[in-house]
């Protein structure tokens, strides 16, 4: 019964941790903003790799890199995961979209961990951010886009690469510019994008403060649902321990 007391405390105290991390990237950011930089520059960049399986059980790989406002700045697709495909990733940045000391975070990814890439985020100026060993919450947003694909686009059907990576052009195009999402005042990505660009510092301002308040009322929600959780499970242990024993 105690282990079970231990990882749900456990899973709190990584909420919290997680959250509190993102404030201070707010901060962080918000104390070094340009006055004119581009929406990405105010928060970290997010980047995973995903593979989808194709024609007769062939894999196609994609590593896409979304800004602060959800849209996708820069992606490789490839027939293999290596270095390669997310140099090429990092290459089609646009120049915007970051500037130095721009926060860059991803998986623990083999390649991300690779001396190389991180020695090409050094030469970029960008700092690198790593989510926990094996907890998906440290890269929601990625993940989610990743959900949004998964259920849009059916790669099955498609025969050849040339194929599948259509779909994904054809997927990131109206991802970015046509799906409005409701956590971004029902605008695409893009048009949040332009309007985080386009605010003045009061109202930036006032829209860090906004976001500090959602992480921080998160938090709070996350941790009470953990702790009705965890008296829950107490109660079925307790429960099943009195019935055996």
């Amino acid at each position: 019964m105690s282990s079970s007391v231990s990882v749900s405390t456990g899973w709190a105290a990584s909420t919290k941790r997680t959250c509190s991390t993102a404030c201070g990237q707010l901060t962080e950011m918000a104390a070094a903003r340009p006055r004119a930089c581009a929406a990405a520059s105010i928060c970290a960049h997010s980047s995973a790799s995903t593979s989808r399986v194709y024609g007769s059980g062939k894999r196609a790989y994609l590593s896409p890199i979304l800004d602060c406002a959800g849209e996708v700045i820069s992606y490789a697709v490839s027939e293999s995961q290596d270095l390669s495909m997310i140099s090429a990733m990092l290459d089609d940045i646009r120049k915007d979209t970051i500037h130095e000391g721009t926060l860059f975070h991803s998986d623990q990814g083999a390649l991300y961990m690779s001396d190389q890439f991180q020695e090409r985020l050094k030469e970029m100026g960008l700092i690198q951010s790593m989510s926990r060993r094996g907890n998906c919450w440290d890269n929601a947003a990625m993940e989610s886009f990743f959900g949004h694909l998964k259920d849009h686009c059916h790669f099955a059907g498609c025969a050849t690469f040339q194929e599948v990576k259509k779909m994904i052009d054809d997927y990131i195009e109206y991802y970015n510019n046509e799906r409005p999402q409701w956590t971004r005042l029902k605008m695409t990505p893009a048009a949040y994008a332009r309007y985080l660009k386009e605010m003045g510092e009061q109202e930036f301002k006032a829209y860090l403060a906004k976001e500090r308040k959602k992480y921080e009322q998160m938090i709070t929600r996350s941790i009470e649902q953990t702790d009705k959780h965890g008296e829950h499970l107490r109660s079925v242990i307790s429960s099943f321990v009195e019935e055996t024993s």
